[in-house]
C-alpha cells in the first residue's frame, strides 16, 4: 500500500502578517547597517575666490602712498584646480617687487599639506588729469573747448599726465592725439613766435655788455627755441627766442 501523504491545510491569505514581516525585515536592516562603519568624510577643497580676496588684501595693505584713487583686483585661480583647505595661507611677494599695473602675488600653504601658487593682481592708480575731448592733428593750438578733465589710470601711461590747464592751452600739439588721449608735456609746443625771413632784433651779450642790433630769421622759433639768425653784416649766429620776439645770441669774448 502507497503511504498516505497530507498537506497542510492553507487558511485565507493574511495582509497584515505580510506587512508586519516586512517591517521586522527593515528594522533587522537598519539595525544592522547602524553597525557598519561610517565612510570617511569627502576631502575638503580649497575656495579659490578666497586666495584672490586674500591676494588683493595683501596689496591694498602693501602699495604704499599711491597720491590717487587706488584699485585692486585679482584674478581667482581657476576653480577646477584641487587643494586641500588651508587654515591660515599666507601671501607674500619678492622683496623689492614693484605693486603697480599687473603684477603677481604668491599665495601658499605653510602647514600639511603645503602648496604654492601665484595668483595675477591688476593694481591701478586712478589721477585726475586733461584728455583730448577729440582728436587733435600735429600742429593744432589747443584751445579751452579742446581739451576735459577726468581720471587717468597712472599704471597705463608711460609719461604723467598734466593737470592745469595753463600748460595746455595756447600751446602746439606737437604730435596728432587721439580723442581721449591724456596729454603729457611731451605731446607739445610752444607756438611759433619767429617765422622766417621775418626781421628782428638780435641781443648779443658779450661777457657784462649787450648791443642790440638788427637781423633775419633763418628758420621758425618758438619761445625758448634756438634758431639760426643772419646778422646785417652776413655773418651767420645762434640765439634763444625770447617772449618778446627778440633772440639773444651769446657771443664769446674777443
Amino acid at each position: 500500500m502507497e503511504p498516505i501523504i497530507t498537506k497542510p491545510r492553507q487558511g485565507p491569505a493574511n495582509p497584515a502578517g505580510t506587512f508586519g514581516g516586512a517591517v521586522l525585515v527593515l528594522l533587522c536592516l537598519v539595525v544592522a547597517l547602524g553597525d557598519v562603519p561610517a565612510a570617511p568624510n569627502s576631502p575638503v577643497w580649497q575656495d579659490m575666490a578666497a586666495l584672490g580676496r586674500l591676494a588683493e588684501q595683501y596689496v591694498l595693505q602693501n602699495v604704499g602712498d599711491t597720491g590717487g584713487r587706488l584699485q585692486v583686483s585679482a584674478v581667482p585661480p581657476d576653480e577646477r584646480l584641487r587643494l586641500a583647505a588651508c587654515a591660515m595661507p599666507i601671501a607674500e611677494t619678492a622683496e623689492g617687487q614693484r605693486l603697480w599695473g599687473w603684477t603677481q602675488v604668491r599665495v601658499r600653504c605653510p602647514g600639511d599639506p603645503a602648496w604654492s601658487l601665484s595668483v595675477r593682481v591688476r593694481v591701478q592708480i586712478f589721477v585726475p588729469a586733461l584728455l583730448t575731448r577729440r582728436a587733435l592733428p600735429a600742429g593744432h593750438l589747443i584751445e579751452p573747448a579742446d581739451i576735459v578733465r577726468s581720471e587717468v589710470d597712472l599704471t597705463g601711461i608711460q609719461r604723467p599726465a598734466l593737470r592745469d590747464d595753463a600748460l595746455v592751452i595756447g600751446r602746439v600739439a606737437r604730435v596728432g592725439l587721439a580723442a581721449g588721449q591724456a596729454i603729457g608735456a611731451e605731446h607739445l609746443r610752444s607756438p611759433v613766435l619767429v617765422r622766417r625771413g621775418a626781421a628782428l632784433e638780435v641781443i648779443a651779450t658779450v661777457g657784462q655788455v649787450s648791443v642790440t642790433s638788427a637781423g633775419t630769421a633763418l628758420q621758425d622759433g618758438a619761445i625758448g627755441e634756438m634758431i639760426r639768425v643772419k646778422m646785417q653784416g652776413g655773418r651767420t649766429v645762434q640765439g634763444i627766442v625770447t617772449a618778446d620776439g627778440r633772440v639773444e645770441v651769446q657771443m664769446p669774448p674777443p
